[in-house]
């Protein structure tokens, strides 16, 4: 019975924590499409994000087992696409070591990062600041419009992890 409240609690978190970023990009954006999601960029940065806010609550009691429900029951409520095969495929995706799906996770890890206070690195403030916006849609997205209950969801961090986020999430909507 305690595995399964600490599955709770632990779901709950990542979703009270992931759920509002993901919205704030849904209300600036319109809805995401699908194939957006199956992307394994994103499946790499949404399955760490998951994770990383449980684990940040639920300090123990969250063996494997447990974190590949809570990030399953997570995705489906945060993402709205059916669980599908997800927790195979983020399996393969992580044994297999895929390029894109290792890039997702490591830009999960430095947003997680910056949201919990921590100092930005030089990758970060080169994803913020550095190079010239490719074309009009990336100038779109450099216009940062929250209203403060969106920006609060972004922590203390606050426009900084918000302007994170864009880059390292709403950015990939580009490639399709």
């Amino acid at each position: 019975m305690l595995g399964f409240l600490t599955v709770r609690r632990a779901r709950r978190a990542a979703v009270e924590t992931v759920g509002p970023w993901v919205d704030v990009s849904r209300a600036q954006l319109g809805p995401l499409p699908d194939h957006f999601w199956r992307s394994p960029y994103i499946r790499g940065y949404m399955a760490t994000l998951i994770s990383t806010a449980a684990l940040a609550k639920v300090k123990t009691g969250l063996d494997s087992d447990r974190l590949g429900l809570v990030q399953l029951d997570a995705w489906v409520k945060i993402t709205s696409q059916p669980p599908d095969c997800i927790g195979q495929e983020i399996t393969y995706l992580s044994l297999t070591k895929e390029p894109q799906f290792q890039r997702g996770v490591h830009n999960a890890h430095r947003f997680f990062n910056v949201f919990e206070g921590g100092e930005l690195t030089n990758e970060d403030i080169n994803a913020l600041f550095g190079g010239e916006a490719e074309d009009e849609a990336e100038n779109n997205l450099q216009r940062l419009e929250l209203s403060p209950t969106q920006l609060a969801s972004f922590g203390a961090t606050g426009t900084i992890a918000a302007s994170l986020w864009r880059r390292l999430f709403e950015r990939r909507l580009l490639s399709f």
